[in-house]
């Protein structure tokens, strides 16, 4: 709700197609995809209107086209797993991994390639090779990523094990329990949910490591062990759905402080009105 009033705020606004538009429509994108809002293409189109107004305001090589490039390579890597025609979803799974390619080679050259954002795009980039079912290349990709992030920061940092949790689901996916249980053990090892507890809100794929474990268990018939890691994962977004309604409502406060008065009734309403 509050995406979509900045968005509409910002056209009024700005009253043109601007940065600050382009901006709204990626947050836009980034919204209907988080919420999985997929059975019409807004998600997408929202990330083809802010690359489009972007590349209107900056060079093909310039760097502040990066956001807007991988809100659109997100946007047809869901829309490929989504689509219901086989066509759509090999025409957008090529896309995307041509664009993802690209923004690597932009991306290393303006920042070297030992760095964390390189290291997401390989990561991305491995992702769209599964779906590409070229599973020895992803694999590579995977620890291509994590072998960046391994010169650079920590393997406590959470981009890091961001990474290693990517890696460990393509292992579930493609049928290696062993190796995936190994890998997202090791992930919750290191995780350190009483420090973290104020960002696990923002991060779903914490839970999701759980929940993946529990799944292998579950396909290796550890009942107990499944049960454990589903109860564990149950635990965690339980807490961090309480502690992101929190979060939701202090934006939210945020928000309606920096209202113009003429407009907040009618926001109030329309906030009303959804709920």
């Amino acid at each position: 709700m509050i995406k979509k009033y900045t968005f509409n705020m910002a056209k009024k606004v700005f009253a043109c197609e601007c940065i600050q538009v382009a901006d709204a429509y990626k947050c836009l994108s980034k919204a209907y995809a988080l919420n999985k809002f997929f059975k019409d293409d807004l998600y997408y189109e929202y990330a083809q209107k802010c690359l489009k107004i972007a590349q209107d305001y900056f060079p093909a090589s310039s760097p502040r086209l990066i956001p807007y490039q991988t809100c659109l390579i997100s946007a047809l890597q869901w829309r490929s797993i989504y689509a219901e025609e086989f066509e759509i979803k090999k025409v957008n799974l090529n896309d995307a991994y041509n664009m993802c390619v690209d923004l690597i080679e932009v991306n290393a050259n303006l920042f070297g390639e030992k760095n964390m954002s390189t290291a997401r795009f390989y990561r991305l980039l491995g992702s769209l090779l599964y779906y590409m079912e070229r599973d020895e290349d992803s694999e590579k990709i995977h620890k291509k990523s994590l072998n960046i992030l391994d010169q650079i920061i920590p393997k406590s940092n959470l981009h890091y094990l961001l990474s290693l949790s990517t890696l460990g689901v393509f292992y579930k996916m493609i049928g290696n329990l062993n190796e995936s249980i190994a890998i997202l053990l090791e992930v919750t090892n290191n995780l350190n949910l009483d420090k973290i507890q104020h960002i696990i809100p923002y991060c779903r794929w914490i839970p999701a490591v759980y929940l993946n474990l529990s799944e292998c268990y579950k396909m290796k018939s550890s009942e107990e062990l499944a049960k454990y890691y589903q109860k564990q994962a149950d635990n965690i977004r339980l807490s961090s759905s309480s502690k992101n309604q929190n979060a939701r409502y202090d934006i939210m406060g945020v928000e309606l402080n920096r209202l113009p008065p003429s407009d907040l009734n009618k926001y109030i309403k329309e906030l009303m009105d959804t709920n």
